[in-house]
């Protein structure tokens, strides 16, 4: 499920998304808000979602703040919910 939540000025992520990305803090842990997002560095957010892309869905769903497969070698990124 994606909740949007609240964030540091400028800026919004889903709940879900913030538990699974590392930089990502949350203010107030308790009510998981606001969430803070200026540790996540620029360049987690223009990587490019290999399975959006595939699926052909426009460049706006298929960038944002992905994660990087950690297996040796492998550059793919991917949204958390996928």
């Amino acid at each position: 499920m994606r909740i949007p939540g609240k964030s540091s000025p400028g800026g919004w992520a889903h709940v879900v998304c913030a538990l699974y990305i590392p930089e990502v803090q949350f203010a107030n842990v308790l009510t998981m808000e606001p969430i803070v997002l200026q540790y996540v560095p620029h360049d987690r957010f223009n990587k490019t979602c290999y399975i959006c892309e595939e699926q052909g869905r426009e460049s706006k769903a298929a960038s944002g703040a992905c994660m990087a497969c950690n297996r040796h070698g492998c550059r793919q990124a991917f949204h958390v919910t996928w």
